[in-house]
């Protein structure tokens, strides 16, 4: 039995930081000899999240002081970026909590997927942003789902429920990395083909 703390970062472009805890059958080869996956080089690009979906500019933002407040932060951020720069804001955090991510999304929760506080932010001029409010399909890309199985949920859900069931859900891309490095590949298969069902059950 191992256990570690697990940032889906390297993995998703998503901060994520979760205990994970993995238990090996001594009757299985090789089981003492897991070990968790080495987190790769660089991390997973935001642009892999985007990548042909079609994002509006939103005009109309919401006005509450918790939004205003995080919208100025993430601006900050972005400030002595380049041109072309992204950031993901999360415009319901608390002073306590990140608000905003460059090339990266806060922690993807139940309450900030429903809520729709999940934005993207892109420099473009010298101090102009534009916002875009993250759809659903970018919500389940960020928790790492294949783009087959999130169509296959976003035609049996409304709007609402898509946005909490995927931000309720365990990150699929660390579960896979962190098992794939124990199965052979007919169980990392099988692991593929079960995972999306069992987290959203």
């Amino acid at each position: 039995m191992k256990w570690a703390i697990v940032d889906t970062r390297f993995w998703l472009p998503q901060s994520r930081k979760r205990v994970y805890i993995v238990g090996v059958k001594k009757a299985l080869p090789n089981h003492a000899k897991y070990r968790f996956p080495t987190p790769p080089v660089a991390p997973v690009s935001l642009a892999t999240v985007l990548d042909g979906l079609p994002l509006s500019v939103s005009r109309d933002l919401p006005t509450g002081k918790v939004f205003v407040r995080n919208k100025a932060l993430a601006e900050k951020t972005l400030m002595n970026q380049p041109v072309g720069a992204k950031a993901v804001a999360d415009c319901g955090a608390s002073k306590a909590m990140p608000s905003s991510m460059q090339d990266c999304s806060p922690c993807v929760t139940r309450r900030r997927a429903k809520g729709a506080a999940l934005w993207l932010v892109c420099k473009v001029g010298n101090n102009t942003f534009e916002w875009f409010q993250l759809p659903p399909k970018a919500i389940g890309r960020l928790q790492g789902f294949p783009d087959p199985f999130i169509d296959g949920v976003i035609s049996a859900l409304g709007d609402a429920d898509v946005r909490a069931a995927f931000g309720n859900s365990f990150s699929f891309g660390n579960l896979l990395a962190i098992c794939c490095c124990y199965f052979d590949y007919d169980q990392r298969c099988s692991f593929v083909r079960l995972m999306p069902a069992v987290q959203l059950l």
